[in-house]
């Protein structure tokens, strides 16, 4: 496996073959991470997280967990997480939510970042709906009200997936200057295996 820096407010993509892992290392602490994949040999099927929490009956995914595409499929599956707190309720951030919630003008957020890393694969920017994120507390409360928690994630935690097909991923770490990210974004190192090649935007 090589190490591969991602810059703060930036992203990265690779491709992997089934049976392959990759690691996410929030290497600071306290930063939400976005993940995204799409099937390589069919990439008008996309990672899901409303089917994901449909197949799994869970709005948080845990160690063991698998991740699902729009077609009910596993894409990958969390085998080792040092955190334990992963969301999918929230999507990921844009140029809109970062503008009006942040107040950072000019920035085009997780969304964004994935966008254009996910591009040279043939990806389609409206395609990118759905992430998963890693080092991320979300609760509910009131039985109805989103409830955003600061990370609990400490320096150098770890989250390892294995793709159960070939997958095409993207990373990208949560761009907001919010609660989501204690004390601001920050850079993150991701782990690929050593043939791999690496999209990044920065």
């Amino acid at each position: 496996m090589k190490e591969v820096h991602v810059e703060a407010k930036c992203g990265a993509a690779f491709e992997l073959a089934a049976g392959e892992s990759f690691e996410v290392i929030d290497t600071h602490g306290g930063q939400a991470v976005d993940v995204t994949g799409f099937p390589e040999t069919d990439t008008s099927e996309a990672f899901s997280s409303k089917y994901t929490y449909r197949r799994t009956g869970k709005v948080r995914f845990e160690e063991g967990d698998s991740l699902y595409t729009t077609a009910g499929k596993p894409l990958l599956t969390l085998v080792h997480d040092d955190c334990g707190i992963n969301d999918l309720l929230l999507a990921p951030c844009n140029e809109w939510i970062v503008a009006e919630y942040y107040d950072q003008e000019d920035e085009i957020g997780c969304r964004g970042n994935l966008q254009e890393v996910l591009k040279p694969y043939g990806i389609d920017p409206e395609r990118i709906q759905d992430v998963m994120n890693l080092f991320t507390k979300v609760t509910i409360t009131d039985h109805r009200y989103l409830d955003f928690r600061a990370p609990p994630s400490d320096p150098g935690d770890t989250a390892e997936l294995r793709a159960e097909r070939d997958a095409i991923v993207g990373v990208a770490p949560c761009t907001g200057d919010s609660v989501l990210n204690e004390g601001g974004p920050t850079a993150i190192e991701i782990r690929v295996p050593d043939d791999a090649v690496v999209t990044t935007n920065f």
